[in-house]
Formats: C-alpha cells, structure tokens, sequence
C-alpha cells in the first residue's frame, strides 16, 4: 500500500503548491489586483472540480485510464514550469485552471488504483490515501512559506516541476496491468 500512500502524498504536496500559493503568486508576486489572485485560486479548484465531475461521468469504455493517470504528473510539471514566467492575467488564469485539471486527475485514479490492488483491505487504503492527502496538503500549504526565505516563489514552482518524476514512476507502477502486479485489474 506505500507506493500508493507516497504517490498521493507527492501529489498533494503539489496539490497544496498551486492551491495555497496562487493568490500570493498573482496579487502579489505579479502585482496584479486581489480579484485576479482570488480568480486564479477559485479556477484552480475549480479546474479539479471539472475535471473530477467528467471523468466520474465518462464510461471506462470511453477512457484509457492508464493514459490519462500518466500524463496528469505532466500536465502539472509544464503549469509548475510555466507559471512563474507567465506575468499576464489572462495566461496565469488559464495555467491555473490547468493545474487544477491535471491535479483533479492523479489523486482519483490513484485511489481507484490502491482499492484495486488491494480490495480485501480497501477501508485501510482509504483511510491511508485520505491520510496522506492531508500530510501532503499541509507540506505544500505551509512548506513553501520558510522556503521564500531561501528561494522566490517562482523558483520554488519551477523546481517543483520535479516532482513529476516520481508521480510519472508511481502512477506507471501503481497502474501496471494486473499479470504484471498481482491482482491489478488493467484497462
């Protein structure tokens, strides 16, 4: 069950990057108004609600999941690595939004993947998954605060783009089909 707790904890540190730092990054950091930074956060989560909504009314038959869990660590490596050079309003609005898609996939998928993987323990994997959601929340809330005292902001989003790798690798091992991983079932 870790590959799967790690994997949701990495994701929701990014999670928490892009939904507690776009206020700052905008209003602040660009100079731009407070409904602008207000904006960004509000399409940001409003992105993940879209983005949950339709895959949770798409048909499997309609979807390859596998695809689509493994390019969400991309989709957020390219918003980490654009929005610290995007200054205007109408570009960091749309990254943002993006964000919020490419974040409204990976934590789904991977705990539809873990309760797979493990059915007989399903509650456990829940309740492991909603744990280590939260602890990652909180890293990415709160983490990046001391670290502006060592980096900007937007060096901060930038090297975060890194954490795709290990995302890429969870989500690639966590999905495997199931002859390949013991009880996976694959699409």
């Amino acid at each position: 069950m870790l590959p799967f707790a790690g994997a949701v904890l990495i994701y929701a540190i990014c999670e928490g990057s892009f939904g507690s730092w776009a206020n700052v990054l905008v209003s602040v950091n660009r100079g731009l108004p407070a409904a602008s930074g207000a904006l960004a956060l509000a399409l940001f989560w409003g992105g993940m609600t879209a983005a949950r909504f339709a895959l949770g009314f798409i048909p499997n038959h309609l979807l390859h999941r596998r695809i689509i869990y493994l390019l969400a660590p991309l989709g957020i490596a390219v918003c980490f690595l654009l929005i610290p050079h995007l200054v205007n309003t109408s570009a960091l609005l749309m990254a943002f939004t993006a964000a919020g898609v490419a974040c409204g996939i990976y934590y789904p998928y991977s705990m539809a993947y873990g309760i797979a993987a493990h059915p007989k323990e399903g509650t456990q994997m829940a309740g492991l998954l909603v744990g280590a959601l939260m602890v990652g929340e909180g890293i990415g809330s709160f983490g990046l605060g001391p670290l502006q005292s060592l980096l900007s902001l937007g060096d901060i989003y930038t090297l975060s783009a890194l954490w795709a790798i290990p995302l890429f690798y969870l989500a690639w091992r966590n999905s495997r089909p199931a002859h390949a991983q013991g009880g996976m079932p694959h699409d």
